[in-house]
């Protein structure tokens, strides 16, 4: 019964990527006072140029967020004298898009990523059922994080319930989106950029053996500086 329930995402046509660092150890290592990019502008470089690729529709990056990953954070979320703890995905505002969330209006996906910007959360309607049944009010409320009473999230959007995979329930595991931006990734440095999840999705009719030519062509077209995509 749970397996055949709409799961709120959508992982057709959609690949992830692993980006590292060159170490001395590589012929192609380029040394720090030879480099003329930071880490975090080489990581941006990159994902730029993977939106320009023909085939891709759309790239994201984000922390414990992409389906199936297996890694988990969460934060508490306080209104007035009430709290809940939920799981927390950060992402970029495309990550919407490589897994067709659902705005729970109706409109796409397309909506959530316009209305996703800093300071603001993205959660689905049965974020605090005991507070907000269905999303009713829920939208455009604002929330403090953890112990922080100082920075506000305004809720910009309301999706549809989402599952953490395909054999739990929706009411569990249930997260809110918290934005990412250029601005983030610019201040990377050393491998942190190891840990992001480079999320992408192809548009429709792209051959099967897409990932296998990209990552032939990787090392000509995706290294920038020290940066380069691993798997």
């Amino acid at each position: 019964y749970t397996y055949l329930q709409p799961r709120g995402f959508n992982t057709e046509n959609t690949y992830q990527m692993s980006l590292n660092k060159l170490t001395p150890q590589s012929n192609s290592y380029i040394p720090q006072d030879q480099n003329t990019m930071s880490d975090g502008e080489e990581f941006l470089a990159v994902i730029e140029r993977l939106r320009q690729h023909p085939d891709i529709e759309y790239v994201s990056c984000s922390e414990n967020a992409s389906p199936y990953n297996g890694s988990n954070s969460s934060h508490t979320l306080r209104q007035d004298s009430g709290s809940i703890n939920r799981q927390i995905r950060r992402c970029t505002p495309d990550f919407f898009n490589v897994f067709r969330y659902e705005n729970a209006d109706g409109t796409g996906s397309t909506s959530l990523a316009k209305a996703f910007q800093e300071n603001t959360i993205i959660v689905p309607v049965n974020l605090w059922e005991e507070r907000y049944p269905e999303g009713k009010n829920l939208m455009g409320q604002s929330f403090y994080r953890n112990r922080d009473s100082i920075t506000a999230y305004r809720v910009a959007a309301l999706t549809n319930p989402v599952r953490y995979d395909d054999f739990q329930a929706n009411f569990s595991m249930i997260y809110f989106a918290s934005y990412i931006g250029d601005k983030y990734y610019a201040s990377l440095t050393g491998t942190d950029y190891a840990y992001i999840e480079v999320c992408i999705r192809t548009k429709p009719g792209t051959p099967p053996d897409f990932a296998e030519k990209l990552m032939k062509d990787s090392p000509r077209l995706y290294n920038v500086g020290n940066c380069y995509i691993k798997s």
